[in-house]
């Protein structure tokens, strides 16, 4: 418990803190982007595989990927965030901007750890 929940006769319940690697988002985002591309899929080249068909896969976009984050976060106090500085800027950087600001509107707490300082799990 901290001392201005103490003092304010705050009971602390333990926070739900969930840790958020923006490397693992951004690899995951561009990840969706590639796979996303339907050009790649139906090119005008010849298969060099003898006309095997499409691999199937889930295709998630980048939407779906924050919409799934926005789900994990709806219980959660604290976002730890490691790593800004992997989206920090473009669509990326936009729409997690989006999704933090929900958060704070949510009453959640947002805290930037740069992966120096994050604890050893």
């Amino acid at each position: 418990m901290n001392r201005r929940d103490f003092f304010l006769l705050r009971r602390d319940p333990i926070a739900r803190v969930v840790e958020l690697s923006c490397r693992r988002l951004y690899m995951r985002c561009l990840d969706a982007l590639v796979t996303d591309d339907d050009a790649n899929l139906h090119s005008d080249t010849p298969d060099p595989w003898g006309n095997e068909p499409p691999a199937v896969w889930d295709r998630r976009t980048t939407a779906d990927i924050f919409d799934g984050l926005a789900v994990e976060l709806r219980g959660a106090d604290v976002l730890r965030l490691v790593d800004r500085q992997w989206v920090e800027e473009g669509e990326m950087s936009r729409q997690l901007d989006r999704l933090l600001e929900a958060f704070r509107v949510g009453g959640g707490r947002v805290e930037m750890v740069d992966s120096m300082d994050a604890p050893a799990s």
